[in-house]
Parts: C-alpha cells; sequence; structure tokens
C-alpha cells in the first residue's frame, strides 16, 4: 500500500504552494476570497484523505497521520497547534466514518454544523 505525497509546487508568484496528490491545499493568490483560510478547510482535507486511502485498502492506523500532516501544511502557524488539537480531539469520530460504524450523536451534530461552513 502506498501513502499519497505531500510535495511542494512553486507558485507563480515565486512561492510554493503545498500539494497533495494534483490538488493545491492553498488558495492562490489570484482568488478574490481571502487567502488566509485554506480551502478546503483541514477537517475536509483529513475527510477526503481518508476516503481515498480507504478505497486503497490503507487502515486508519497508517492513513491518519498521514492525512493530518497533509491537511496542515496549509494552516498558518499561528493557526497549526489548534487545528491539530481540534484534529485529535475528533480522531474517534474520523475512525468511526472511515471504519463505517454507527455515528455518535456527537458526530452528526459536527455534521451539520460542516455545512454551515462558509
Amino acid at each position: 500500500m502506498s501513502a499519497l505525497t505531500v510535495t511542494q509546487k512553486a507558485s507563480s508568484g515565486g512561492g510554493s504552494t503545498p500539494v497533495l496528490g494534483d490538488r493545491a491545499l492553498a488558495r492562490s493568490s489570484e482568488d478574490p476570497r481571502t487567502s488566509e483560510v485554506p480551502t478546503p478547510i483541514p477537517a475536509q482535507l483529513v475527510r477526503e484523505h481518508l476516503a481515498s486511502a480507504r478505497a486503497r485498502g490503507e487502515s486508519f492506523r497508517v492513513a491518519w497521520p498521514v492525512a493530518v500532516a497533509a491537511a496542515l501544511l496549509g494552516v498558518h502557524s499561528m493557526d497549526r497547534e489548534e487545528w491539530s488539537n481540534a484534529l485529535s480531539a475528533t480522531k474517534p469520530s474520523f475512525k468511526r466514518a472511515f471504519e463505517g460504524t454507527q455515528a455518535t450523536a456527537g458526530d452528526l451534530a459536527a455534521g451539520r454544523l460542516e455545512t454551515d461552513w462558509p
């Protein structure tokens, strides 16, 4: 089983953008919306990575640290610890979803909050 690799891709502005597979992890400077908020949010990146890992037959134990590391690459350093703590706190929910086990009431409530994200 191979893990999805996170790389740095040179951008037209002279910097680099973290890339997960073929997808940039942060908005480009041309985006008229704020470039400080990563799109998609780290929790969504974790979910997408875990779904891909599950489809490749990887275990949650292998996929989780790679997914979190990839999601945090596009996060501003001031917000990284907060996101890391939030993802760690929700790890059991991600694991239940990955394994297809019954969601708790808290899992369902958190899922509804995500749909309200701008």
